[in-house]
């Protein structure tokens, strides 16, 4: 087991320490030069491009500095092109030879703003394929090889300094992009990963990295890289899209098919998408979370949300989770969702989308728990088989008005419907340390659940001209309501069996939820210019929950009739005020986009919680009253190099299940109970960054921390007896610290066209958990090592390697014999050929390879797949592809948790291997001309 896990590692450090220190020895020439005027006064930050002369492929870029100069540190011998650009000049264009290790001194270049004929000369693609202008970072996506019709997706992966990372996130110079635009509109809100597959990369012009500052309300600032797609002007009208079909066998012939549709439309003034898609292959559809990434998130223009607050929390729950293989069960998805961004005016825009999905899921598992006590182990086995089915519908609607230059009206809207329902079979027993019986369990369990959600917001915005002045007011309405019926009955049996039961339940609930919110502030700037600005605000939270729960239970098996149960049904009402007066100042250089910026606030919270329980006749009324501290140290140097420093705190309210003082038994095995004498948790997130991004270099450098503290933390509290029945409450409890960081090096090796991307991430947490009145502290380390290895821009082929190392450890204080380490390895790699115009072919290898004593069962999952594509004739609207998925046929879908004290192993009957026979029809009435682009000199 130790050769098997320690070699690898071995075997990355190596090619780390071999390739990394190779990669940069192989450019060692430093190349200077100045570009003025025709006043001789030196140009500023004009871009200065370099390509290999032999293939005009992009080899480097740099900025000019405030006296005109510019260099590259690290080149290698050879031949090159060079381009200078300047907006408003004349473009500069001229050969370099590099023969020696010798440095070298360019003459001087100067540009006019007068036209001037050049040479004329012939390259191959487009010369410019990165300019930089101010915060702008502008890639021309035709110097970007991509295979025949790829998405943006595979443009995106060419281009220095991005990826796409595990999650789908796209991410730049190491920061998450949180939104795409096209030609500067919203694309289906912020789900990038719609766009990503759905805009074709050979109908782009230009992918432009913006880094858009963000002035929050209480004065700071921030930066977040936002992605702007500009397609070919012969593509900004008419429309385009792609229509996909395919049908194929898994193992026992089962049938699979997959169907998809995007359709585009563009004018000056609208935008309009219509997608859909079905499959049986478990791929993504439209689920209820991707609703909400969609719209940005139901709290995105909401905060009156979630009892008014919006916070960072830490929960307990949860140490290790692992899954081996992946497409749990059987998913049948359909879904459809339609875009249009519309100019009603020169001062009126229109926003609006529409999602709709549908999922039918069946599930077949086995599994095992474990439950390790002081004294005892509880060991239960378990088998369910399952059926859900979802549907959601989701919208929104964003209109801006702009009165005039200096004040604005934003309206949003936001509503879903959410209907879930499920059969559920389950059986289980239940073992001690001895292996002795000592209850078993069968169950049947129907459930319909039914969920409405709406949100909307008006804002006004008024700025004051020449006194940098601003007020801004927003209300915010909210609501939602469930309406959940259940039907269960549990046959229990005991190893007494004068203690067995046999429960029937209906259980009727319905829920109405609703929050307003008044936030107004007023920046007021004092001292010189804005140097100094005082921000002013106040916000009034109000949120009401109404509950009503009837239970009906079986007092008579013989009778077999359900009856009014009192004691486990409850009405209530309960209402949360929240009064937030706010005070904070901003410091900044007046009209710089680089130096230091300071804001620190401070909030004073009110809260009221009251509630009436019908039920019992009971009730609750309590006050709490807190300072929260927030602040923002941002620093942002001409060189590349920045600093941040933020720190906020917020309050985790106890929602109304935490509170409620009655019990909810419909698993009698696991019954929960409300605390009504918590109280409100405070949680503290500090944020650092720091990195080097040099503009026009080929690497970078970022380092990020994330440490998250909640005191008076909200824990649960769990009794397990002798018969394995367990019980659950809330209280408050001690405090938890958990902290997230990375460290990472993008650069690319300009000879050889090789990105190299080293980097290290870490978890670390501590917790406490409450266990039969035994309090536990539990630390968890996570330590994960990776690097990978990726040519960019060769058309003809593409390949990408990387290896990490995942160490996971928990340690528990008091019962070390509890402690689990768990290591896992992965490796990935993947090739894509195109050797001509009618041939794609790609695969891809995932191997991993779990072991520790958390699984003393040594797991190996390699993931095989590839596709081939034949495109019947060149620049052909038709692609045949052929796909094979998990061609080692070892999904095993297995998932193993570790879950504080309890250790659960799930084996479901999932999707393996299969192979699918595709057919893509490109739409489009766009004339899209390729070929040799000239320049002239």
């Amino acid at each position: 087991m130790r050769r098997t896990t320690q070699k690898p590692i071995v075997t990355c450090l190596f090619l780390f320490f071999l390739i990394f220190p190779f990669t940069s020895l192989l450019a060692q020439v430093e190349v200077k030069g100045m570009v003025t005027d025709s006043t001789t006064k030196g140009i500023q930050e004009a871009t200065v491009v370099l390509f290999f002369r032999h293939d005009t492929s992009y080899v480097t870029h740099t900025l000019s500095n405030s006296s005109g100069e510019y260099q590259f540190k690290r080149l290698s011998l050879g031949k090159y092109w060079i381009r200078i650009m300047k907006p408003g000049f004349q473009i500069f264009t001229d050969t370099l030879s590099i023969r020696s290790l010798e440095s070298i001194q360019l003459s001087v270049v100067q540009l006019s703003v007068q036209n001037y004929v050049l040479d004329e000369v012939d390259i191959l693609g487009e010369l410019s394929p990165v300019l930089v202008n101010g915060d702008t970072v502008s890639f021309n996506a035709s110097s970007f090889g991509t295979r025949k019709n790829a998405m943006l997706d595979q443009l995106i992966e060419q281009l220095p300094g991005m990826e796409i990372d595990d999650n789908g996130d796209v991410m730049a110079q190491g920061q998450k992009v949180g939104n795409i635009k096209l030609n500067g509109k919203t694309f289906f809100g912020q789900n990038t990963e719609i766009a990503l597959k759905n805009i074709p990369a050979d109908l782009i012009d230009k992918v432009e990295i913006i880094s858009t500052k963000i002035e929050q309300t209480d004065g700071t600032i921030t930066y977040e890289p936002v992605i702007n797609i500009k397609l070919k002007k012969e593509s900004r009208r008419g429309y385009f899209g792609n229509l996909e079909g395919g049908y194929g066998f898994g193992d026992g012939l089962d049938n699979r098919f997959v169907a998809k549709a995007g359709i585009h439309r563009f004018s000056s003034n609208s935008q309009l998408s219509i997608l859909a898609m079905g499959n049986n292959i478990n791929a993504k559809g439209f689920s209820w979370n991707e609703m909400e990434e969609f719209m940005g998130g139901w709290n995105y223009m909401m905060p009156a949300l979630n009892n008014g607050e919006m916070f960072w929390y830490y929960s307990e729950e949860g140490a290790l989770s692992r899954q081996f293989g992946s497409n749990s069960g059987f998913t049948t998805t359909y879904g459809f969702g339609s875009n249009l961004n519309l100019d009603l005016s020169k001062k009126t825009s229109l926003n609006f989308n529409y999602i709709f999905g549908d999922a039918n899921q069946i599930r077949r598992q086995v599994g095992e728990t474990s439950t390790i006590l002081e004294e005892n182990t509880l060991t239960n086995s378990y088998s369910n088989t399952a059926l859900d089915n979802k549907q959601t519908h989701a919208l929104t609607l964003h209109v801006n008005h702009k009165i005039d230059s200096l004040s604005s009206f934003n309206f949003a809207f936001k509503a879903g419907m959410d209907f879930n329902a499920n059969t559920e079979e389950r059986n289980s027993s239940q073992e001690n340390s001895e292996r002795i019986l000592i209850n078993q369990q069968e169950g049947e369990l129907t459930k319909d659940q039914l969920n409405y959600m709406g949100t909307s917001t008006l804002t006004y915005s008024r700025d004051f001209a020449r006194s940098d002045v601003n007020f801004y007011l927003s209300l915010a309405l909210s609501g939602n309501m469930s309406d959940w019926n259940s039907n269960s009955t549990n046959l229990l049996t005991y190893l007494d069996s004068t203690q067995d039961e046999n429960i029937v339940q209906n259980d009727l609930k319905e829920e109405l939820n609703g929050a307003s919110m008044l936030r107004a502030g007023l920046r007021l700037p004092l001292g010189k210019g804005s140097d100094l600005k005082l921000n002013l605000g106040y916000a009034f939270y109000l949120q009401s929950n109404q509950s009503s729960r009837n239970l009906f239970q079986n007092e008579d098996i013989l009778s077999g009739e359900l009856v009014f149960n009192p004691d486990l049904s409850a009405n209530f009402d309960q209402k949360t005020n929240i009064h937030t007066p706010r005070i904070g100042f901003y410091y900044s250089k007046k009209d710089k986009a680089n130096g230091w910026r300071i804001g620190m606030a401070a909030e004073l919270k009110q809260l009221n919680l009251t509630s009436v329980y019908v039920t019992g006749n009971a009730s609750l009324n309590r006050d709490f009253t807190y300072i929260l501290p927030n602040g923002r140290l941002n620093y942002r140097g001409k060189n590349g190099f920045y600093f941040s420093l933020n720190n906020f705190s917020r309050i985790e309210i106890p929602t109304i299940s935490q509170l409620q003082p009655f019990i909810f038994n419909a698993s009698p095995l696991n019954v929960r109970q409300g605390n009504p004498n918590l109280t409100p948790a405070i949680s503290h997130n500090i944020m650092t960054r720091s990195g080097f991004r040099p503009k026009g270099k080929s690497w970078s450098f970022n380092f990020y921390v994330n440490s998250y503290l909640t005191q008076n933390n909200i824990i649960t509290m769990m009794e397990i007896d002798s018969l394995g029945r367990t019980s659950r409450m809330p209280i408050n409890q001690g405090s938890a610290l958990s902290n997230w960081g990375y460290l990472g090096i993008n650069s690319t090796a300009n000879k050889i066209d090789l990105n190299v991307n080293p980097y290290l991430r870490f978890n670390t947490s501590q917790r406490l958990i409450f266990i039969n009145s035994s309090l536990d502290n539990i630390a968890s380390i996570n330590p994960e090592f990776g690097m990978n290895l990726s040519n960019r821009k060769n058309k003809k082929i593409r390949w990408k390697l990387g290896a990490s190392f995942d160490l996971t450890q928990t340690l528990f204080e008091v019962n070390t014999e509890r402690n689990w380490v768990q290591f896992k390895q992965s490796y990935l790699a993947s090739v894509n050929l195109t050797p001509n115009d009618y041939f794609a072919i790609g695969t891809r290898l995932n191997y991993e390879i779990y072991a520790g004593s958390a699984f003393p069962d040594e797991q190996r999952v390699p993931i095989w797949s590839f596709d081939f594509s034949y495109f019947p004739r060149a620049n052909s609207r038709w692609e045949i592809k052929l796909v094979g998925q998990d061609l080692l046929n070892r999904n095993l879908g297995v998932n193993r948790q570790i879950n504080n004290n309890v250790v659960t192993e799930t084996i479901s009957e999932t999707i393996g291997r299969y192979f699918l026979l595709t057919a893509v029809y490109r739409l489009s009435k766009l004339s899209v001309s390729e070929g040799k682009s000239r320049y002239r000199k």
